[in-house]
């Protein structure tokens, strides 16, 4: 990964932090859609390395749900929105109305998530799908978009808050 010499402080309005950091994740991606990066260079001119993405068992998806910080509270009722609607995108925006959580905290939940989930899961994937508003269609709102793929994950995800949501 890059070190800190190797970095730049670019000041940026506090609003456009989160979409400034899907661009530059988007950069790494090699299929151009922002979120957590598929590869990120070891230093700057070496091989890329691949990072770990793990599936999320329904272990792994209670032992989140179960930790009590306001980060991981929040981001379950984030899943549990999506579980909901498995293959169906939701805007930050619509997050914010339907879990209540002002914008802001969320941004700072999901940055939060990252690193969460590196640190205590050894892994580098978010339990969701996350995409930017044009990777979604030239209609698509310029914001961040999130789902659950597929009716298995939202499966183990309701199995995993014990069938309630």
């Amino acid at each position: 990964m890059t070190s800190p010499e190797h970095y730049t402080q670019v000041p940026v309005p506090t609003e456009l932090v989160v979409d400034v950091m899907a661009l530059i994740t988007a950069r790494f991606r090699p299929d151009g859609v922002a979120g957590i990066p598929a590869t990120l260079p070891e230093e700057p001119g070496t091989d890329i390395v691949e990072l770990t993405s793990i599936p999320w068992s329904v272990d792994d998806l209670a032992r989140l749900a179960g930790t009590p910080l306001p980060t991981t509270r929040a981001v379950a009722q984030i899943l549990d929105v999506l579980a909901k609607e498995p293959g169906g995108w939701f805007t930050t925006t619509q997050l914010v109305e339907l879990t209540g959580h002002p914008r802001d905290t969320l941004k700072g939940v999901l940055s939060a998530l990252t690193r969460h989930v590196h640190t205590r899961y050894g892994r580098t994937n978010w339990p969701m799908t996350f995409a930017w508003g044009p990777s979604l269609g030239v209609d698509g709102p310029g914001e961040a978009h999130y789902r659950l793929d597929t009716e298995e994950e939202a499966a183990r995800w309701r199995e995993a808050r014990g069938g309630h949501e």
